[in-house]
């Protein structure tokens, strides 16, 4: 595949991850901007996570949690993939899922919705 249509294939499935999560966290949503000089941004914006999206033939789950986990912001890293013509799928470190899965928890017990990823 040429870099043009890699590129054009990754930035579709980004914007393809971002509407799938404009319902949960709203229209701030969006694709991250990617600066050519080097900087890093997550892939989507708007959500409480540092998310990565990996679109390709097979792939590289853990290259990609790696790549997300040296670039975050503090944000706890998910990363959203897709191997071509399959079904998205979502990957993260245990320890991340356990302190989200904590966090709904008391969510359920009263918390307000800003309350989820602060430190208890």
């Amino acid at each position: 595949m040429s870099g043009r249509r890699s590129r054009n294939k990754g930035a579709g499935w980004e914007r393809e991850a971002a509407h799938m999560l404009r319902p949960i966290y709203g229209d701030g949503v969006h694709r991250g901007y990617q600066a050519r000089d080097g900087a890093e941004a997550a892939d989507v914006e708007g959500t409480p996570f540092w998310v990565e999206c990996k679109r390709g033939k097979k792939v590289n789950l853990r290259a990609a949690l790696r790549q997300a986990t040296a670039a975050t912001d503090g944000r706890p890293c998910l990363v959203l993939g897709r191997d071509d013509r399959e079904e998205p799928w979502a990957f993260m470190r245990a320890q991340d899922l356990i302190d989200v899965l904590h966090r709904l928890e008391k969510l359920e017990k009263g918390l307000q919705a800003g309350d989820l990823f602060t430190k208890s």
